[in-house]
């Protein structure tokens, strides 16, 4: 008797973790008519991107726990066929409509897409879903619909020191400069193991984006991740408000984490320094840089100013050590080494315990007739006016042009650069929330682009 409870135990245990939607079962999409294709498991929920190989109107899709009929599957009800699931929205399980319904017994019709396009690609996302005797619920689901092959994150180059309390930690993200990203790009965080999480726009120049982790008090613990999608900021944010975190899952095209898991750092109250500033100007034959810091209670800091041709890779160029006395007088230092192209300045800040902190990166550009978008974002006050901060060798004039995605251009402006930082402003207004593309060419044939993402 024991033996046999034993057994049905372990059955409907097993038949509990096997109860879910392990496959894509498609219609009139990426085959002539019917594929079906096992889900990649992404952990808290499941994936698979589909390419159409024609047009269609007529698609069909559902979710069986295998590929093999009849059995159990999710799909719509038998009064929600005539409805097509709409693309790029998350779909909550709601009884009796298109979405992703449990059925027993193959129980149900198979769902209605909108019309696929020959060549887009469709990213299929299922939430993992519990069993329990045999009843199953059902899984939020969400059709991302893009006419390119999502690109991949290849490189997340923070390593999150231990945070000063109150420092914002800005995150760098690197991607091939074969594959720079067309999507949206966010970073997703959390200070409470993901029961609420914020997401930030990681702005892009060229194939390297930025996006900063506001300052946290001592102690707290900070997670976080990079995801790509189609969908914009505040879509996602009004989703998440309808149905909770789950969006966020059913929302991504790709995501970068920390071999397995989410990048972590806790705030400690590394070292009382403070960084005023750090600058630098282009000057005959050198480079100047300046800065000023605060550093009150320590016996001593250890500076040292960096150097980079590529953003990435720096090394000492100057070094000192200062106790309090000097830390209330301005820094001077004299570049006659730099090297053609552009370069990269930064402090590296020591306190007594050997901890270490950086400072703001200042670029300045080495070659002749040349220039270089060194900054570019929104402001804070106005959300209707994006500014580009342009270092150039010389004076020089330049055209500006804002694209949109299909080519169109929204914006042209003929202005002059005059020989270090310029600073000019942009009026996007009357653009609509999406993605766009700045050109700067210069008279003597340079040529810089970067992403705008509109809010």
């Amino acid at each position: 008797m024991r033996q046999i409870l034993f057994i049905l135990i372990l059955s409907l245990v097993l038949g509990d973790l096997i109860a879910q939607p392990f496959a894509l079962s498609l219609n009139n999409v990426d085959g002539s008519p019917y594929t079906c294709n096992s889900l990649e498991d992404l952990g808290t929920y499941k994936r698979l991107r589909v390419m159409a190989t024609q047009n269609s109107s007529d698609g069909r899709w559902e979710l069986p726990q295998i590929c093999s009929f009849p059995g159990n599957v999710w799909r719509p009800y038998t009064d929600a066929e005539a409805t097509a699931i709409p693309f790029n929205v998350a779909i909550p399980p709601t009884p009796s409509t298109y979405g992703a319904l449990w059925n027993s017994n193959n129980g149900g019709v198979p769902g209605r897409l909108s019309p696929v396009t020959n060549g887009n690609y469709y990213t299929f996302n299922v939430q993992n879903i519990t069993c329990n005797s045999g009843i199953c619920n059902s899984p939020f689901i969400g059709v991302l619909e893009t006419p390119y092959l999502p690109v991949t994150f290849p490189a997340v180059s923070q390593m999150p020191f231990s945070d000063a309390v109150g420092d914002n930690v800005p995150v760098t993200i690197t991607v091939a400069s074969s594959s720079a990203p067309i999507e949206n790009v966010f970073l997703r965080y959390t200070i409470n193991d993901y029961v609420n999480t914020t997401i930030v726009p990681v702005i892009f120049s060229g194939t390297t984006g930025i996006a900063t982790i506001p300052g946290f008090p001592l102690g707290t613990v900070v997670r976080y991740y990079i995801y790509s999608t189609n969908k914009s900021q505040s879509l996602i944010e009004s989703e998440v408000a309808s149905y909770g975190e789950i969006v966020h899952d059913m929302s991504t095209l790709e995501w970068n984490i920390n071999l397995g898991s989410n990048y972590t750092y806790t705030v400690l109250d590394i070292t009382p320094i403070t960084i005023q500033y750090l600058k630098g100007s282009k000057k005959a034959g050198f480079n100047e840089l300046s800065w000023k810091l605060e550093c009150s209670n320590v016996d001593a800091v250890a500076l040292a100013l960096e150097r980079s041709s590529d953003g990435i890779n720096y090394s000492s160029i100057y070094a000192v050590n200062a106790d309090p006395s000097r830390c209330l007088q301005p820094f001077y230092f004299k570049d006659g080494n730099f090297k053609d192209g552009i370069n990269y300045y930064r402090l590296k800040i020591h306190n007594t315990e050997g901890e270490a902190k950086h400072s703001n990166v200042v670029a300045l550009v080495n070659n002749m007739n040349s220039f270089e978008i060194i900054n570019s974002g929104y402001s804070i006050s106005n959300k209707n006016i994006y500014t580009i901060e342009i270092s150039a060798t010389s004076s020089m004039n330049i055209l500006i042009e804002l694209l949109d995605l299909s080519g169109k251009r929204l914006e042209r402006i003929n202005t002059r650069l005059n020989i270090g930082t310029n600073k000019i402003n942009i009026p996007t207004v009357s653009m609509a929330s999406g993605i766009y593309c700045l050109a700067v060419r210069s008279n003597y044939g340079d040529l810089k682009t970067l992403k705008i993402l509109k809010q």
